[in-house]
């Protein structure tokens, strides 16, 4: 499957004893072991034993945009796989990798060819060969580029740790995306322009942030089975925060931190957002026990 460039001298690898073979893999940069686990089964296994005897990479990162990416960092280094479609939308098989230091320096750079291999082909196989989970998703503007029936295939029955969506994503591919990834600690959601349907969309995580939430009202925060949610900028008067906290005290919700910013120049009242509850104020600024 891989084309690397035609080499005149070619050296019997696997045919090496096992003690000399792992021997000779445990100098191969994890970039060299990638490319070595695309070749075979057998190459796979190899190359997985010995990236796992190295130090694990401290985040797996997805980035979906005019292209899609998908990162590796560890501590002092990254490494970046980046995959293009052609214009009809389909895989390009066109590969970009690279190994950045601990400055972003470009320490190594490289593109070769692999047909056949899609984008979720990919991310499949480096998490596999890594052993660890995906930590983040990035989805960023451009996805619309993208049609919506690829992303859907892409992104099915993927759980990750985080979720970002940046502005400009439309809401069918938002709600689309929402569907089929399991979030299971951090959602980040920039400018939605309306609430996303509860029967489709479980918001079931630790932390929900929302850029600006003009549209959201009180039942639809109570609904959402988070931990902390920040509304960002919010339109809601004194009179919704006190009507929101007396239905939060009533119902038995999973949220246990609500914050938000009045729009500019608009000051919510502590009366009354207050009036009404049996309230005490704590050490932590702005803060009220009820």
């Amino acid at each position: 499957m891989l084309n690397p460039t035609p080499t005149t001298n070619k050296f019997p690898l696997l045919r090496l004893p096992e003690v000399i073979l792992l021997d000779v893999l445990h100098n191969y940069e994890t970039v060299e072991l990638v490319d070595l686990s695309l070749c075979s089964k057998v190459c796979k296994s190899l190359a997985k034993y010995i990236v796992n005897k190295k130090k694990a990479p401290t985040e797996l990162s997805f980035f979906v945009d005019n292209q899609f990416e998908i990162r590796i960092s560890f501590q002092w280094t990254n490494i970046s796989w980046t995959l293009y479609l052609d214009d009809s939308h389909q895989d390009s098989g066109l590969i970009r990798v690279v190994r950045c230091s601990e400055q972003y320096q470009e320490v190594l750079k490289k593109t070769y060819w692999l047909k056949g291999f899609s984008v979720r082909n990919w991310l499949d196989h480096i998490l596999s060969i890594f052993n660890v989970p995906l930590h983040s998703i990035w989805i960023c503007g451009f996805i619309t580029k993208h049609e919506k029936f690829y992303i859907q295939e892409m992104m099915k029955g993927l759980t990750v740790e985080s979720l970002r969506v940046s502005y400009f994503v439309p809401d069918d591919y938002l709600k689309m995306i929402m569907e089929k990834v399991l979030v299971v600690k951090h959602l980040t959601l920039k400018a939605p322009t309306r609430i996303l349907p509860s029967e489709t969309v479980k918001f079931d995580m630790e932390t929900l942030i929302f850029e600006s939430n003009f549209w959201l009202k009180p039942n639809h925060v109570l609904a959402m089975n988070c931990h902390f949610i920040d509304l960002g900028t919010s339109k809601w008067k004194a009179e919704t925060f006190n009507t929101f906290i007396n239905l939060w005290m009533e119902n038995r919700s999973k949220l246990k931190m609500l914050q938000a910013r009045s729009v500019e120049g608009n000051k919510w009242s502590e009366d009354l957002v207050l009036k009404g509850l049996d309230s005490q104020e704590v050490n932590l600024e702005r803060t009220f026990h009820l």
